[in-house]
């Protein structure tokens, strides 16, 4: 998920993109990445929406260990 958000400069700039705050956005990395494909018409123009999906894919892939 990081490199996702990075495109928009990091939590605080993708927040600012979406019109939510830095704390939903963090959650969204922390706890709950699929909080990120409610917003995916938005996020898909900076990138590419496979990417998207498969960034929220993988990262909850991760989490669970």
């Amino acid at each position: 998920m990081h490199d996702v958000v990075n495109e928009f400069g990091g939590p605080v700039g993708c927040a600012k993109f979406l019109g939510v705050a830095p704390a939903t956005v963090r959650n969204w990395m922390r706890l709950n990445p699929r909080g990120f494909l409610k917003y995916a018409p938005e996020i898909g123009r900076k990138v590419e929406p496979s990417r998207l999906c498969f960034a929220v894919v993988q990262h909850e892939t991760e989490m669970r260990g």
